[in-house]
Order: C-alpha cells, then sequence, then structure tokens
C-alpha cells in the first residue's frame, strides 16, 4: 500500500480508477535509474538519496508516481543510525552542559561544550558530533538494498496503487475462477466478514468493507486491502468495490470495477511478499487457548485449524477447526465479532450444511439473541472470556460410544473371525493398520477381539502377538545370566515387538530401578523376586536370633 498523498486515480460519473503505469519503456527506464540509484547509494545518507529522487520528478513524470517507486524501494532498505552513540543521551548531555557553561552562542563556547562531554564519555569530539543527530530519518546511512526488475516494481506499484483505494472501501465483492480454496484461507487468516456462494462463473464472494462495520478500524481496511494480492494471483478474477471519495465536506460513494482480462498483467505481488503471507496462527486469543488446552487434554482427537472448505447449498464456508478421529469429523465455528446482516448469512449457510456435525461457539456478551431463536443444524455453545472444554469433550466423547457401539454391533453380524484370521497373517500385527484394513475404528476392534481372539494370537499393546513368538521371546529371556533392561529391550525390539515394556509385563517380568540411569536397571522375573525376598526375610531373622 501506498500514503494516501500519493494515490493517483481519476474519478468521472460515480466511478473511481486508478491510474495505473503501463509497461512501456519511459516507465521502465525511469524504473530502472531508481533502482540503479539505491543500489549506488550503500553507505549515504536517507536525506541525500531522497534529494537525487526528486531530481527525477521533473523528467515529465507525475511527482506522485516517482515518490511512489520511491516509497516501494525505501522499504526494501536498511537504514541505521550513524555513530557509536546513543542519539538521545548525547543531546541531553550536550543541553545540560550548555545550561552549565551558557548558551553556546560562539563556536568556541560550542567546542567548550563537545569537548567536556567528550572527555565525561572518554571518546573524541568527532564521535560526539557524529551521533549528534544521526537518529534523524533524513541523516540515517543506508546499510543494505534488496534490488529487483523494473517491470516488477511497475507491477508492485500498480498493485499497491489499488490497494490504497480499497482502504477507503464500504463494500468488496468478487469473483475467482480457479485457486479459490486459497483465497478463503486467506480471508479468514486476515479475519474478514465474508459470505460466498458458487456460481457458473467461479465462486462469489462479499466482504464486508471497514466503512459499513459499528466500528471502523483502519487495521480492518488495511486488512480487506491485503486480500488483494491473494484475489490477483488466483486467477479469473473480477473486482467490484465501493470507495469513499472527494475531498473533506464532498464525500461520496465511487465505483471500483477491475476485470483480470483487462488490467491483470498490469499487476502482481512481489515474490517476497507472498512468501511473507504466512498465515497468523490464529485469529484470537480465544481460539489460541482453546486449541492449547484441547490438544493439551490428550482425547486421542486431532485438532486440524481451518479445515477443508465446505459447501453449503451454493455457499462456501471454512470451519475454524476440526475434531478429527478414525474417520470421525467434528466442525467447530468461533463467531467472533459481527453485524446482524452478517449474522444472518452466517446462520442462513450453517442451515444448508448437508449432514455435517458442527459445534457453534458464540460469545454470550455479544448478545447473538439471533442464535437462541432460530433452528440450526448444529450445537450452538456459548461461552463468555473463554471457550469451555467440557461440553466439547462429552460430545466428542459420545460420538465415539454411538460410533463404536455401531461399529461393534455391524462386526457382529460378520463372519469376523474369518476376516480377522485373513487379515492377520505373521508373528506380529499391529492394531491400528488391522482397524483400517477392517473399515472400524481401533477400540471397536479391541472390544470385538476381547470377545473373539483369533487362534494363536494374544493383544498385547497395540498388537497382536503369536503365541509361538510368545514363547520363543520369553525362551531367550530365559536364557541370559543377566538381564539388564537396556539388553532385554533391544533383544525384544530385535525379535520385531514395538511394545516390549508391554510384553514384559504379560510374561511376568518388573524392572529394579537404580536411581534413573538406565544403564543400571535390571529386569527380573516376578516369581524370583517374590523368592529372593522371602530369602532375605529368612536370613534377617536368623540375624537377629
Amino acid at each position: 500500500m501506498l500514503p494516501l498523498n500519493l494515490l493517483i486515480a481519476r474519478m468521472r460519473k460515480g466511478f473511481v480508477k486508478p491510474v495505473y503505469a503501463s509497461l512501456d519503456e519511459a516507465n521502465l527506464e525511469v524504473a530502472r535509474l531508481l533502482i540503479e540509484l539505491f543500489k549506488a547509494s550503500i553507505g549515504k545518507k536517507k536525506g541525500e538519496i531522497l534529494e537525487e529522487v526528486r531530481s527525477y520528478e521533473g523528467l515529465g513524470f507525475d511527482y506522485r508516481f516517482i515518490r511512489g517507486l520511491s516509497t516501494l524501494l525505501e522499504r526494501r532498505c536498511i537504514f541505521e543510525a550513524k555513530g557509536t552513540l546513543d542519539p538521545g543521551m548525547v543531546r541531553r548531555l550536550l543541553f545540560q552542559e550548555s545550561s552549565r557553561l551558557g548558551i553556546a552562542l560562539t563556536k568556541e563556547r560550542r567546542l567548550q561544550a563537545l569537548d567536556s562531554v567528550s572527555k565525561n564519555l572518554g571518546v573524541q569530539p568527532e564521535e560526539i558530533e557524529e551521533s549528534l543527530w544521526g537518529d534523524l530519518e533524513e541523516e540515517l546511512i543506508l546499510k543494505e538494498f534488496r534490488p529487483l526488475e523494473p517491470i516488477a516494481l511497475i507491477k508492485y506499484y500498480n498493485l499497491c496503487l489499488t490497494q490504497t483505494l480499497l482502504l477507503r472501501s464500504t463494500f468488496l465483492e468478487f469473483t475467482v475462477r480457479r485457486n479459490w480454496k486459497f483465497v478463503f484461507r486467506r480471508i479468514k487468516h486476515l479475519g474478514l466478514m465474508y459470505s460466498a456462494e458458487a456460481r457458473p462463473e467461479g465462486f462469489y464472494v462479499i466482504v464486508d468493507g471497514p466503512l459499513s462495520l459499528f466500528k471502523l478500524t483502519e487495521r480492518y481496511g488495511s486488512s480487506i486491502a491485503k486480500l488483494l494480492p491473494s484475489i490477483v494471483e488466483a486467477g479469473g478474477w473480477r473486482i467490484r468495490a465501493n470507495v469513499v471519495g472527494g475531498r473533506e465536506g464532498r464525500r461520496r460513494v465511487l465505483q471500483l470495477e477491475l476485470r483480470e482480462e483487462e488490467v491483470g498483467s498490469l499487476l502482481e505481488d512481489l515474490p517476497e511478499e507472498r512468501e511473507a503471507m504466512g498465515w497468523r496462527p490464529f485469529d484470537s486469543f480465544v481460539e489460541e487457548e482453546f486449541a492449547r488446552s484441547f490438544e493439551s487434554a490428550g482425547l486421542g482427537w486431532r485438532l486440524v485449524r481451518e479445515p477443508e472448505p465446505l459447501i453449503a447449498g451454493s455457499h462456501v464456508m471454512i470451519p475454524d477447526f476440526s475434531f478429527e478421529r478414525d474417520g470421525l469429523k467434528v466442525y467447530m465455528e468461533v463467531v467472533g465479532f459481527w453485524t446482524p446482516e452478517y449474522l444472518e448469512r452466517k446462520l442462513s449457510k450453517l442451515r444448508q450444511l448437508p449432514k455435517v456435525d458442527m459445534i457453534v461457539a458464540v460469545d454470550r456478551r455479544l448478545g447473538c439473541s439471533k442464535l437462541e431463536s432460530k433452528p440450526l443444524k448444529a450445537r450452538v455453545l456459548f461461552y463468555e472470556e473463554r471457550i469451555p472444554l467440557k461440553p466439547i469433550i462429552e460430545h466428542l466423547r459420545d460420538l465415539e460410544e454411538k460410533i463404536v457401539a455401531e461399529q461393534v454391533k455391524g462386526l457382529g453380524e460378520r463372519e469376523i473371525e474369518s476376516e480377522i484370521e485373513t487379515e492377520v497373517k505373521g508373528a506380529f500385527v499391529e492394531l491400528d493398520g488391522l482397524s483400517r484394513r477392517l473399515g472400524v475404528s481401533e477400540e471397536a476392534l479391541r472390544k470385538i477381539l476381547q470377545r473373539r481372539m483369533p487362534r494363536g494370537y494374544r493383544l498385547i499393546g497395540k498388537e497382536l502377538v503369536k503365541e509361538e513368538k510368545l514363547k520363543e521371546i520369553a525362551l531367550r529371556l530365559g536364557g541370559l545370566k543377566e538381564r539388564r533392561l537396556k539388553e532385554v529391550i533391544r533383544l525384544i525390539e530385535e525379535e520385531g515387538f514395538r511394545s516390549p515394556y508391554d510384553l514384559l509385563e504379560v510374561l511376568g517380568y518388573g524392572i529394579r530401578w537404580q536411581g534413573l540411569d538406565v544403564e543400571k536397571a535390571m529386569v527380573f522375573k516376578r516369581e524370583e523376586g517374590l523368592r529372593d525376598r522371602a530369602e532375605e526375610g529368612k536370613r534377617e531373622g536368623a540375624d537377629e536370633g
């Protein structure tokens, strides 16, 4: 985006249009000259560089165009204050010294103040003078500049020009034909209020502008402008917006209309800007705190931030979260700030969701009375300050039990023993892989196995283990002269078993620890341990006698 005083646009008959810089030879040449100027100015003061930039304003170009290009190039620079001392501290000490000596109206008095301060700081007077005004904007020194191609600079300038207009929008609508999922995710990450519907020509989206909200915020207007690069990158786009224009006292709403086929070749974001578009992890502290609390609960459900978009009739919706486990999926939408119109569109979309398990978390403080009065195909959860975990966990647990019960019943109606025996091959069979092949959850499979275990197998931890393999491992363990835990674990893992501690428990072994050192831990047979303790008791009794 550019400062408003550098905006170049034409207003005519109720319409406004940015004055784009064409990709002609003259514009590309001045862009090249400005880029070369910044490249050659490493070590120069910012004020000197900008003075040279102004010399290009007299070459027949609109001064706003030259300053706009210069502004974008400045953002690719790293400037630093000259000198080794803090300028603010130096000024304060000099003013104090001047006050003590008297106002430095003469050269001699000035040198005297400089000399006194330099001696107190243990530096040369030249360093004092160098640092005195080093933090002023025009005194900053150019340390680094990231150059770019002239054509990229012109296209980026045109994009920023459009963004500057959108800062003052009251309404934005657009259509995209390709990469629409990327655009919708960007809308969500920017925290914008929107509605969308699928049409033959693409996805049609309406975004509420900053001036249509009950609270006008620059941040929201900036978010709308930041959406533009994603729309342009998506391709097959058209944009229409209402923009507040005119001078103070004569404000009026103007219409902006842009189409890819007309101006798309003139607009482009910079590669590094696209890379830096990284999403915010969460739209609000409420969502962030909820995600952290849910994941720390260790429920076995995977929490997904902004899952795939849902199609609700002709509308599109991206929930804030989904909870996923064993093919089950529950969505959650967090209703934050809203306007009545936005809320009504949200409710309409929720009512159209076909067979989707949706939780709607609503901040009670926002007074969303409409949610309480209208039927929804969703569970509405009101909260204050933070989203409670308990009702969500209860819903997920109920869903788990219901699905597991249905799967167990379905398995009971099948020739499950023969199916399992067909699938079970080898000495070890992992339960999660087997449940996927049978098309059921791991919990449902575990319950069936508790009733009907495949012949010749035992369930240990998360694996089915062949009885013959158990006997082999038991013999190998029994033949060890010294059962150090580290060696025992290695032996079991060499046999291909993934849960050695579960296996030791089943075979009747325990672990005797000496502190927390694994190297010193020993494995013992529980009968041997009981016998050893009984013999120790007898010896202690004989000693006392």
